[in-house]
């Protein structure tokens, strides 16, 4: 569950981060100090999106346990 959290707030802050330029301003609200800062950085930050929101996703989906689809022993 929390791996699915996880990535919606990755695919949430993409879609913001690429359109926000169109998202505040049809919700009549200012731009927000850190969607602009994030802005100048649109490549880094997309960047830090995705391959963090993967990493933690992918960290809170490993088990670390080994399992088998076929039993070596019957």
């Amino acid at each position: 569950m929390m791996a699915k959290a996880v990535t919606t707030l990755q695919w949430t802050g993409l879609v913001v981060l690429f359109g926000g330029d169109y998202i505040f301003p049809y919700l009549g609200m200012p731009e927000p100090q850190l969607y602009v800062w994030l802005k100048e950085r649109k490549m880094f930050a997309a960047l830090a999106f995705f391959l963090l929101g993967n990493n933690i996703a992918t960290g809170l989906l490993s088990t670390g346990a080994f399992e088998s689809a076929y039993p070596i022993f019957q």
